[in-house]
């Protein structure tokens, strides 16, 4: 279902079709990829702001990989249910969320709820990415 609407908008938009949803793919893709490691870099300057134990502060990172898995299994269901581009925007837009969310966390419990945010959408659009580049080429 999802490779006949990426044709069918391959044949109304034309050759730069395939060049947008390249770019879009890999900016999602990427975007994730970057916050999965970035939280390696700033767990020592975490750790000393919120006063924590390496015990607790490795709780972010459990979060973002266990919320990622999950949502990779979901990742099939969402889009046959609503589609890639709903299922895009909505992993798109929880990444975004849950970014500003870390942005002006004050807890250490937002803190790990906004990286469970941004492993969502990791789940949901690093492997929609690869299917979509795939259907397109």
């Amino acid at each position: 279902m999802a490779g006949l609407a990426v044709r069918e908008r391959f044949a109304r938009f034309g050759p730069g079709y395939r060049w947008f949803l390249l770019f879009a793919m890999l900016t999602g893709s990427l975007s994730t990829m970057l916050a999965a490691t970035t939280i390696n870099v700033a767990l020592p300057a975490i750790i000393g702001a919120f006063g924590l134990g390496q015990d607790q502060a490795q709780w972010m990172s459990t979060a973002f990989l266990a919320s990622s898995t999950i949502a990779m299994l979901a990742n099939a269901w969402a889009m046959s249910t609503y589609g890639p581009r709903a299922t895009y925007v909505f992993g798109m837009f929880l990444f975004i969320a849950g970014s500003l969310l870390g942005a002006v966390s004050t807890t250490l419990s937002m803190l790990i709820v906004s990286r469970a945010m941004q492993g969502v959408s990791a789940g949901l659009l690093q492997p929609m990415s690869m299917f979509l580049i795939f259907q397109t080429f």
